[in-house]
């Protein structure tokens, strides 16, 4: 790789992806790479998790229920070992329960299916300005 591309790739916002719907899960990734993030995407929060462990990300998009390991719990993985690093939910439904749970952990977004792609992006710009 070249020392320009490999500067490049470095100063880039690393994004990962976290949904179970295929179609969603295309449209984010092709919107984020269109506007210059990395991303990574998952189509489970196991392999989220996994994905996450072998290159974190900077900031985590994930819808809360998914088959295996949730949203919730892959949440509460992450922000263990990363206590800062922002989220974005989205979502077809978050309960009351569910959302103050992520209102508590902080440096998250709630967003409610079908997403509009320039409030995310606005949303993952501030997200990830806060954090740094």
């Amino acid at each position: 790789m070249s020392e320009m591309r490999k500067m490049d790739e470095e100063a880039r916002h690393h994004v990962l992806i976290v949904e179970d719907e295929v179609g969603a899960n295309a449209l984010l990734a092709a919107y984020l790479l269109r506007k210059g993030y990395r991303v990574t995407t998952a189509e489970n929060g196991t392999r989220g998790f996994s994905k996450f462990l072998e290159d974190p990300a900077h900031l985590v998009i994930s819808d809360l229920k998914m088959p295996g390991l949730d949203g919730m719990k892959l949440i509460e993985l992450i922000r263990s070992m990363e206590p800062t690093v922002p989220v974005v939910v989205a979502s077809g439904y978050v309960s009351p329960l569910d959302k103050a749970k992520l209102e508590a952990y902080g440096n998250v977004e709630v967003f409610k299916k079908p997403i509009d792609l320039r409030a995310l992006k606005k949303s993952v710009d501030m997200l990830l300005k806060k954090a740094s």
